[in-house]
């Protein structure tokens, strides 16, 4: 597998990324789960501000923090200034999104995992996650792991 690390820290550091709102101190969110480990994609149209701020426009901390934030970094003025450890660590975050207690999102993810499951002819079971975290076997026998990806509108 090629090293992709210049090119997640090219993500992160994005200073003029287009489509939806992206403020100084969000980290560009490129992906969910861990699409290194993924064979299948599932795009949505969908960037949202609620990634990082609640219905307050607080943002979001401890727990119920679903991606780093600049502000997670205390060396780094701008996102230019992020270490490779603090790039390492932003990206860890998204890669386990799935896997982390509190998933955000979960209603949505769980509708859309058993979707694919049925796409697949195959049992998610209890975890309907199961798509994004551990992969469905399709009738064939391939099995397909998905990552999730929002596009711009």
């Amino acid at each position: 597998m090629p090293d992709d690390s210049r090119d997640r820290s090219q993500i992160a550091r994005c200073e003029s990324c287009v489509g939806g709102p992206i403020f100084p101190d969000w980290l560009p969110v490129s992906y969910f789960g861990d699409y290194r480990c993924s064979n299948a994609w599932v795009l949505s149209i969908n960037p949202s501000h609620r990634e990082f701020i609640d219905r307050n426009a607080q943002a979001l901390e401890g727990t119920a923090q679903r991606f780093r934030r600049l502000a997670d970094f205390n060396a780094a003025d701008g996102r230019a200034q992020l270490a490779r450890e603090d790039i390492e660590s932003a990206i860890d975050y998204q890669d386990t999104y799935f896997t982390r207690p509190g998933v955000a999102y979960r209603p949505f993810f769980n509708r859309l995992g058993r979707f694919l499951g049925k796409l697949h002819g195959a049992e998610v079971g209890q975890e309907p996650l199961r798509p994004f975290m551990a992969g469905v076997r399709a009738n064939g026998g391939r099995i397909f792991r998905y990552a999730h990806l929002d596009i711009g509108k």
